[in-house]
């Protein structure tokens, strides 16, 4: 394999802050564009603003950034979220527990992820959906053991777990986002429903490379909930439709990401620094959330065509290789 271009490494340093991550009114339907509540709460549960709230709940997030999309790049498999996490009851409020990541400043330039610090962290739910741009919040499977599940984050946090920057799900003594979760989990009983293969494509092979990220697969949000019943979905910008949509537009930019594609050509730094959308790609972000404003009666199936058509329209037809049969 030959060694990273420029480009490369200043992408790389880029979508290493984006391996990392993920108002003053109370979050209600009066604030969020989004904010259905679909479960309801039992005898003396604690109803926050309308969201039966349990110990043991998942939550799931992303930004919609050009980071969330290098993450959503990263695997093989198009998954919904980027990022996870444990709700616990604590005193009567509902707080979140988080793997979470920071680059910190280092004289060391390679790799970059010797310059991660970070671990598990707690925060209010109110903060964790005032910060997530997409966010859902799923019951653990029926007979998981909700108290161990929280002790486990509790106990993590307390221990101040570290954050695991090469994402080995292998060593349980530093974790990533969903790792973390899927602990917490097992902790109450709950088997981890699947992985996702790293994505094959040369450039991604070769961003992760010089990261020094060596992992065959990552545990995805999506396999984390796979056997959950969705309590809520929340936006404070979106419709449930442009909701919708987002997903559509990464699972169909995903679709265009074969093997020979550069992240490049979906993705920049420019000279300031932050990882950026390139125009096109933004241009097609932009028409569809702006078209799926009217889009509130459309069925996901339909959602999913139109944002095939408007990426047609702004990226080009696309027809992805058939492979010969024998």
């Amino acid at each position: 394999m030959t060694n990273p271009t420029r480009r490369n490494r200043s992408l790389a340093t880029a979508l290493a802050a984006g391996l990392l991550a993920g108002g003053c009114a109370t979050p209600g339907p009066a604030t969020f564009a989004t904010w259905q509540v679909e479960a309801v709460a039992d005898e003396g549960e604690v109803n926050f603003a309308g969201i039966p709230v349990r110990s043991g709940q998942i939550v799931v997030s992303e930004q919609g950034s050009a980071n969330s999309l290098f993450l959503a790049l990263l695997v093989a498999e198009d998954r919904p979220y980027v990022h996870s996490g444990i709700v616990v009851v604590e005193d009567g409020r509902p707080v979140v527990y988080e793997a979470n990541g920071r680059m910190q400043p280092s004289l060391r330039t390679q790799p970059l992820t010797q310059n991660v610090v970070g671990g598990v962290r707690r925060l209010d739910l109110q903060t964790f959906l005032e910060n997530n741009r997409f966010v859902a919040i799923y019951d653990p499977p029926p007979g998981a053991d909700r108290e161990r599940i929280a002790r486990y984050a509790r106990e993590s946090f307390m221990e101040r777990l570290p954050f695991d920057a090469w994402f080995d799900r292998t060593d349980p003594s530093k974790v990533y986002c969903s790792e973390f979760t899927a602990l917490a989990l097992a902790a109450g009983g709950v088997a981890l429903q699947g992985t996702s293969p790293m994505n094959p494509n040369d450039s991604v092979t070769v961003i992760l490379a010089w990261l020094g990220i060596t992992t065959p697969d990552i545990i995805p949000p999506a396999a984390i909930v796979a056997d959950s019943s969705r309590v809520g979905l929340f936006s404070r910008r979106d419709s449930p439709a442009q909701v919708e949509a987002w997903f559509a537009v990464k699972a169909e930019l995903h679709r265009r990401f074969t093997r020979d594609q550069k992240l490049g050509n979906v993705l920049y730094l420019p000279p300031l620094g932050g990882l950026k959308f390139q125009p096109p790609v933004a241009a097609f972000m932009a028409a569809t959330n702006a078209a799926a404003a009217d889009w509130d009666d459309l069925a996901p199936e339909e959602i999913d065509r139109r944002v095939r058509a408007l990426a047609a329209r702004e990226l080009g037809p696309f027809e992805p290789a058939r492979v010969a049969l024998d």
